[in-house]
Protein backbone atom coordinates (compact mmCIF):
# COMPACT_ATOMS: atom_id res chain seq x y z
CA UNK A 1 0.00 0.00 0.00
CA UNK A 2 2.64 2.52 1.13
CA UNK A 3 4.37 1.43 -2.71
CA UNK A 4 0.86 2.22 -4.16
CA UNK A 5 0.78 5.17 -2.54
CA UNK A 6 4.44 6.60 -3.10
CA UNK A 7 4.14 5.71 -6.77
CA UNK A 8 0.49 8.35 -6.55
CA UNK A 9 2.44 10.60 -5.04
CA UNK A 10 5.44 10.70 -7.45
CA UNK A 11 3.08 10.76 -10.46
CA UNK A 12 1.15 14.10 -9.21
CA UNK A 13 4.44 15.89 -8.52
CA UNK A 14 5.25 15.20 -11.81
CA UNK A 15 1.94 16.18 -13.27
CA UNK A 16 2.58 19.50 -11.23
CA UNK A 17 6.26 20.34 -12.38
CA UNK A 18 5.49 19.06 -15.92
CA UNK A 19 2.69 22.10 -16.42
CA UNK A 20 4.97 24.33 -14.60
CA UNK A 21 7.68 24.15 -16.81
CA UNK A 22 4.98 25.24 -19.56
CA UNK A 23 4.72 28.51 -20.34
CA UNK A 24 2.01 30.53 -20.49
CA UNK A 25 -0.26 31.29 -23.53
CA UNK A 26 -0.01 34.73 -25.00
CA UNK A 27 -3.10 36.72 -24.58
CA UNK A 28 -4.87 36.59 -28.02
CA UNK A 29 -5.11 40.10 -29.75
CA UNK A 30 -7.53 42.34 -29.63
CA UNK A 31 -9.54 42.37 -32.97
CA UNK A 32 -10.62 45.91 -32.53
CA UNK A 33 -7.08 47.31 -31.85
CA UNK A 34 -3.66 47.42 -34.45
CA UNK A 35 -0.55 49.35 -33.91
CA UNK A 36 1.15 50.88 -36.20
CA UNK A 37 4.94 51.84 -36.90
CA UNK A 38 3.68 55.00 -38.53
CA UNK A 39 3.39 58.22 -37.54
CA UNK A 40 -0.16 59.86 -36.20
CA UNK A 41 -1.11 62.53 -38.82
CA UNK A 42 -0.52 59.95 -41.80
CA UNK A 43 -2.35 57.39 -39.27
CA UNK A 44 -5.13 60.00 -38.55
CA UNK A 45 -5.64 60.67 -42.65
CA UNK A 46 -5.98 56.97 -43.80
CA UNK A 47 -8.72 56.44 -40.62
CA UNK A 48 -10.47 59.42 -42.46
CA UNK A 49 -10.72 58.15 -45.87
CA UNK A 50 -11.06 54.28 -44.34
CA UNK A 51 -14.51 55.67 -43.24
CA UNK A 52 -14.89 57.64 -46.07
CA UNK A 53 -14.53 54.37 -48.05
CA UNK A 54 -17.43 53.08 -45.80
CA UNK A 55 -20.08 55.16 -47.83
CA UNK A 56 -20.28 51.84 -49.49
CA UNK A 57 -21.85 50.48 -47.06
CA UNK A 58 -23.85 53.17 -46.35
CA UNK A 59 -21.93 54.99 -43.43
CA UNK A 60 -20.55 58.50 -43.43
CA UNK A 61 -18.55 60.21 -41.33
CA UNK A 62 -20.55 62.01 -38.02
CA UNK A 63 -17.44 63.36 -36.28
CA UNK A 64 -14.22 64.31 -36.52
CA UNK A 65 -11.69 65.65 -34.46
CA UNK A 66 -8.12 65.12 -35.11
CA UNK A 67 -6.75 66.87 -31.62
CA UNK A 68 -8.79 64.09 -29.71
CA UNK A 69 -8.42 61.18 -32.04
CA UNK A 70 -12.05 60.37 -32.07
CA UNK A 71 -13.31 59.61 -35.56
CA UNK A 72 -17.03 58.21 -35.83
CA UNK A 73 -18.88 57.16 -38.79
CA UNK A 74 -22.76 56.41 -38.64
CA UNK A 75 -25.58 54.60 -41.31
CA UNK A 76 -28.78 56.04 -41.33
CA UNK A 77 -31.71 54.17 -39.78
CA UNK A 78 -33.63 51.75 -42.58
CA UNK A 79 -37.11 51.51 -43.20
CA UNK A 80 -39.14 48.44 -44.28
CA UNK A 81 -42.08 50.02 -45.87
CA UNK A 82 -45.71 48.44 -44.55
CA UNK A 83 -46.48 45.24 -46.90
CA UNK A 84 -48.52 42.22 -46.48
CA UNK A 85 -47.01 38.71 -46.54
CA UNK A 86 -49.09 35.97 -47.29
CA UNK A 87 -52.06 37.84 -46.70
CA UNK A 88 -51.63 39.35 -43.38
CA UNK A 89 -50.52 43.06 -43.29
CA UNK A 90 -47.14 43.53 -41.61
CA UNK A 91 -46.72 47.78 -39.89
CA UNK A 92 -43.45 49.38 -41.33
CA UNK A 93 -40.54 48.69 -39.40
CA UNK A 94 -37.66 51.26 -38.70
CA UNK A 95 -34.17 49.23 -37.76
CA UNK A 96 -31.70 51.77 -36.09
CA UNK A 97 -28.74 53.30 -37.45
CA UNK A 98 -25.59 52.24 -36.28
CA UNK A 99 -22.58 54.11 -35.24
CA UNK A 100 -18.99 52.59 -35.10
CA UNK A 101 -16.01 54.99 -33.48
CA UNK A 102 -12.33 55.38 -34.11
CA UNK A 103 -9.97 56.27 -31.38
CA UNK A 104 -6.33 57.20 -32.50
CA UNK A 105 -3.27 57.60 -29.77
CA UNK A 106 -0.30 58.56 -30.80
CA UNK A 107 2.34 56.10 -29.05
CA UNK A 108 5.51 57.88 -29.69
CA UNK A 109 6.70 59.86 -32.60
CA UNK A 110 6.79 57.09 -34.87
CA UNK A 111 3.71 54.53 -33.44
CA UNK A 112 0.23 55.16 -33.66
CA UNK A 113 -2.53 52.98 -32.25
CA UNK A 114 -5.87 52.71 -33.53
CA UNK A 115 -8.66 50.54 -31.79
CA UNK A 116 -12.50 50.43 -33.46
CA UNK A 117 -15.43 50.56 -31.03
CA UNK A 118 -18.79 51.14 -30.89
CA UNK A 119 -19.89 47.44 -30.71
CA UNK A 120 -17.92 46.37 -33.94
CA UNK A 121 -18.03 43.11 -34.36
CA UNK A 122 -14.50 41.25 -35.71
CA UNK A 123 -15.81 41.00 -38.95
CA UNK A 124 -16.22 45.11 -39.18
CA UNK A 125 -13.09 45.30 -37.28
CA UNK A 126 -11.59 43.12 -39.84
CA UNK A 127 -12.74 45.15 -42.53
CA UNK A 128 -12.25 48.42 -41.23
CA UNK A 129 -8.67 47.60 -40.74
CA UNK A 130 -7.97 46.19 -43.90
CA UNK A 131 -9.63 49.50 -46.03
CA UNK A 132 -7.31 51.68 -43.02
CA UNK A 133 -4.10 49.10 -44.11
CA UNK A 134 -5.08 49.64 -47.58
CA UNK A 135 -5.24 53.64 -47.07
CA UNK A 136 -1.96 53.66 -45.47
CA UNK A 137 -0.24 51.94 -48.15
CA UNK A 138 -1.28 53.77 -51.25
CA UNK A 139 -0.95 56.67 -49.63
CA UNK A 140 3.00 56.66 -48.43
Amino acid sequence: MKTMLASVAVLLCAAVVGRADKPPKPPKPNPSERVYDTPYDKVWTACVRAASDWGRYGYSISHSDKESGVLSFSSQPDVVPAHTVFGARVDAVTYPGHTLSVIVVRVSDSQTKVTLGGGATAHAAKVYFTDLEKQMKDNK
